[in-house]
């Protein structure tokens, strides 16, 4: 992913007042990319996912994964998670210990995942 973000291929979203540009976020076994809607990102997320199948001889569970995009068309999403061979969902899930769902063009709604970050940074 920093190699990736590094070479221009995979660009992250930008959070908080400093702009702390975030590509992914892990948690005990589950894995959420974040990146800008654009092809060439989803093509750079393919590749990092099967080059860690390669280099690991790990699996990716496909049946349980799922992308999501926030401001794109039907159109993009269904061919993006066609690239991923991953299902569709819609914005409501839970990470980081909070519930995220809403509306999601309100600062509100961000607000917590945005507070958990720069914990993370000020701790870390």
């Amino acid at each position: 992913m920093r190699e990736a973000t590094r070479i221009g291929v995979l660009e992250g979203v930008r959070v908080g007042q400093n702009g702390v540009e975030v590509s992914l976020l892990q948690f005990a076994d589950d894995t959420l990319f974040v990146c800008q809607p654009k092809y060439q990102s989803i093509l750079a997320i393919k590749v990092i996912l099967r080059s860690f199948k390669v280099v690991l001889s790990l699996k990716v569970n496909f049946y349980k994964s799922q992308v999501d995009a926030v401001g794109i068309s039907d159109v993009d999403m269904i061919i993006f998670s066609k690239w991923l061979n991953c299902g569709s969902m819609y914005f409501s899930f839970k990470y980081l210990g909070i519930s995220i769902g809403g509306n999601l063009k309100k600062v509100d709604f961000w607000r917590p995942i945005i507070n958990k970050i720069k914990a993370f940074y000020v701790k870390g």
